[in-house]
């Protein structure tokens, strides 16, 4: 029923299945790294209730665009990025599921090829 080129494919989809979630898992995990790393060392840039409290270290000129758009950019740019690797992640994931049909129905079909022989 399959073809050598559709069976290639399921092949290099399977071996996709099997590694690709872990590694999805490590870029989540290095990015909550880096968002906790920054949380730490730069907090000015991250945490708006720490630059509040803070303002007098920061100079004047760049206290006022720095208090606006600082901490919302690298937030926004943070959860934009969680939300590209969730996304990414549950596409997978719904592609192992797909696979997993696909395994699952396509089993008895050389069976059915070899019995109409």
């Amino acid at each position: 029923m399959l073809n050598e080129q559709d069976r290639a494919f399921l092949e290099r989809r399977r071996a996709a299945v099997r590694v690709l979630p872990a590694a999805g898992l490590v870029c989540i995990l290095a990015w909550l790294g880096l968002w906790t790393y920054l949380l730490l060392t730069q907090p000015l840039l991250t945490n708006p209730l720490y630059f509040v409290a803070h303002a007098a270290t920061v100079p004047q000129d760049a206290l006022a665009p720095l208090a606006a758009l600082a901490p919302l950019a690298v937030s926004g740019l943070f959860l934009a990025v969680l939300a590209f690797l969730l996304i990414a992640l549950g596409m997978l994931l719904e592609q192992r599921r797909l696979v997993r049909l696909l395994d699952t129905l396509g089993a008895p079909a050389p069976e059915r090829e070899s019995s109409k022989e």
